[in-house]
């Protein structure tokens, strides 16, 4: 029989996809990279080919679930048809399936001893999803919704809280009916952030039918 050669980026790429659907099932730390080219039908040599290190495969598969949300938060901020508090609330609706989906990868991510790699994924996203929230809250202001003077400020303000709330507060190690009181008190916050009414935003996800819950 024929020996079947993938292109290169093919293959890194089925690894990633490989290693991504085992990290978000069973956890990073109890993924070997034995179960990963088990699950990809390939050689151990052909994983160190294109990864070092179990670390190097997840970079990247943080860097390209971060690319999908600033893809999706820019896609968002562009939209015309409806008002910043809804943009906001869309955003969120991405956000929430994209942890539920992979809460066991950030679990792991967001765990105290591994603080390093936390502040990586914060000093790539902070600058980049900055801009269209910044986008967000201008037109926010515009529409009467929020109340500042410096929105720019403002848009990295409310990054770091939420980043901030997340691992100072252990998020993901809390059950569903804490994490939801902690994602209403973040509301709050943002809220005063921006100058928005208090409430405003349980609010509107009330009336769009969207339930908190990641």
């Amino acid at each position: 029989m024929k020996r079947i050669v993938k292109d290169p980026e093919i293959r890194k790429n089925e690894l990633i996809d490989v290693a991504t659907e085992l990290f978000m099932e069973k956890g990073y730390e109890e993924t070997s990279i034995s179960d990963i080219v088990k699950k990809a039908k390939v050689a151990h040599g052909t994983f160190y080919y294109y990864f070092k290190t179990k670390e190097k495969i997840l970079d990247e598969i943080i860097e390209i679930i971060q690319n999908y949300l600033f893809e999706k938060l820019e896609e968002i901020s562009n939209r015309k048809d409806i008002n910043a508090i809804e943009k906001f609330i869309e955003f969120l609706k991405i956000k929430m399936d994209s942890f539920s989906s992979g809460i066991k990868l950030w679990e792991y991510l967001f765990k105290e001893k591994n603080s390093l790699l936390f502040v990586k994924f914060q000093k790539n996203s902070i600058p980049i999803a900055s801009k269209p929230i910044e986008k967000i809250i201008k037109q926010g202001v515009k529409e009467g919704f929020f109340n500042t003077n410096y929105p720019k400020i403002a848009a990295y303000a409310l990054l770091h809280v939420n980043l901030s709330i997340a691992t100072d507060h252990d998020f993901f190690e809390k059950n569903k009916i804490e994490r939801k009181k902690i994602i209403f008190i973040t509301f709050d916050l943002i809220e005063r952030i921006i100058g928005a009414k208090p409430g405003i935003f349980i609010e509107n996800l009330k009336k769009n039918n969207v339930e908190v819950d990641f």
